[in-house]
C-alpha cells in the first residue's frame, strides 16, 4: 500500500478525466473573472480543469500543484504545453497552503475537493489567507467540496467499485478502482482507500492500494473559516447549477468568497 496521494500522474489523469460536472462552471468563472488579473488553479494535478481555463481566450493562467508526477502529465498535454509556449500559461511545483506569486489574480480555482487534502487546521487557515492575498480588488476565490453527510452515509470500510478504465495503463489492458471509506474516531477527517486492480491482455492480474487523509467539513465550518480571514461575501449552493444547498441531499458544497 501506498500514502502518495495519487502521486501517479498517468493514472490520476485517466481516472479524474472522466468527471466533467465542473468544468462549465469553472470555464464560466474564467470567463467572467479574467478582467480583474489571471486565473491560478492551486491543486491543479494533471491540468483536467487548467485546460478548460487555457480555452477561454485572453485569460493568463497559473496551475500550482505539489506533485511532480501529476505537473509533468499536465506538461505533456497538447493543449497546456500550446498554452505554455503562447505565454499564456506557467506551471509550478507548491504547496497550496504556503505559495507566493509574484501577481494579483481575479479568481483563485481549488477544484475537485482539492482543499481537502489539508488535514491539518493552521495549514487551511494559512491557505485561504494566503489566497484572500493574492486576490485582486474584487477577485473571487471559488471551490468546491464532498458533502461530508453524504460521505458518511455511505458503508465504512466497504470497498465499491469506482471506475473501470479501458485501455489503460496501455491498449488491451483494462484497470478497475475501487473506492472505500473509513472515518477518524476524533477528528473530521476521512481516510480515503483506493483499490487498483489492472488485468493485461494475457489475463494475468496486478493490486495496489493507495490511500490518503481529506479533511471533511461542513457548511458552517467553511463559511466560519473564510469569514475569519476577512471574507465578507460566501456564498455556497449545492451544485455547480446553484441550487440550494440541502445538507442531507446536495452530494457537494460549492462555494464563492470575495
Amino acid at each position: 500500500m501506498r500514502n502518495d496521494s495519487w502521486d501517479y500522474g498517468p493514472l490520476y489523469a485517466a481516472w479524474a478525466r472522466a468527471y466533467r460536472d465542473d468544468l462549465r462552471h469553472y470555464g464560466r468563472l474564467a470567463r467572467k473573472e479574467r478582467a480583474r488579473g489571471p486565473i491560478l488553479e492551486l491543486g491543479c494535478g494533471t491540468g483536467r480543469i487548467l485546460e478548460v481555463l487555457c480555452e477561454e481566450g485572453d485569460v493568463s493562467v497559473v496551475g500550482v500543484d505539489s506533485s511532480m508526477s501529476q505537473l509533468a502529465t499536465a506538461a505533456s498535454s497538447p493543449k497546456l504545453a500550446e498554452a505554455r509556449r503562447r505565454g499564456a500559461l506557467a506551471l509550478a511545483c507548491g504547496d497550496m497552503a504556503r505559495f507566493h506569486w509574484n501577481a494579483r489574480f481575479g479568481a483563485v480555482i481549488l477544484g475537485y475537493n482539492s482543499f481537502a487534502y489539508l488535514v491539518d487546521d493552521s495549514a487551511r487557515v494559512e491557505c485561504v489567507r494566503g489566497i484572500r492575498g493574492h486576490l485582486s480588488p474584487g477577485g473571487v476565490l471559488a471551490m468546491d467540496l464532498d458533502n461530508p453527510q453524504v460521505i458518511e452515509a455511505a458503508p465504512e470500510g466497504v470497498f465499491g467499485l469506482d471506475q473501470s478504465l479501458e485501455d489503460h495503463p496501455a491498449p488491451g489492458f483494462q484497470t478497475r478502482v475501487y473506492i472505500a471509506y473509513e472515518r477518524h474516531p476524533r477528528r473530521p477527517v476521512e481516510n480515503i482507500r483506493y483499490r487498483v486492480v489492472t488485468t493485461g491482455p494475457d489475463g494475468f492480474v496486478s493490486a495496489d492500494e493507495i490511500h490518503h487523509d481529506m479533511f471533511s467539513a461542513s457548511r458552517g465550518e467553511i463559511e466560519t473559516l473564510l469569514e475569519q480571514v476577512g471574507f465578507e461575501d460566501v456564498r455556497i449552493w449545492g451544485g455547480f447549477d446553484r441550487t440550494p444547498f440541502d445538507p442531507d441531499e446536495s452530494p457537494l458544497l460549492v462555494v464563492e468568497a470575495r
